[in-house]
């Protein structure tokens, strides 16, 4: 399982824990938020690269939060190795 560490807002961190079987929910929410898509592609064409990474960050984690995709979330200091259980393998901060 392939953890995402995410540092949002005021300090604000957990974890995204990746689950295949949930892959198709995920894509479907991803494809669904066309709200932030739409911010995003304009952020872009800006050059505001500082809000397009926000917004795709929000568009990651708001994803990963919808009914049917649940990955978990849960804070957490502790380092990607340790999150593992101390195995590599690849892994996302975002």
């Amino acid at each position: 399982m392939l953890g995402i560490g995410v540092l949002l807002g005021a300090g604000e961190r957990f974890t995204l824990h990746w689950r295949p079987d949930r892959s198709a929910a995920y894509v479907a929410a991803l494809e669904a938020n066309s709200d932030i898509q739409g911010h995003f592609k304009q952020a872009v064409v800006k050059k505001d690269l500082e809000k397009a990474c926000c917004l795709l960050q929000s568009l990651v984690v708001h994803a990963a939060g919808e009914p049917g995709v649940d990955m978990t979330r849960t804070q957490s200091t502790r380092t990607p190795q340790a999150q593992s259980g101390g195995r590599t393998g690849p892994s996302l901060v975002l």
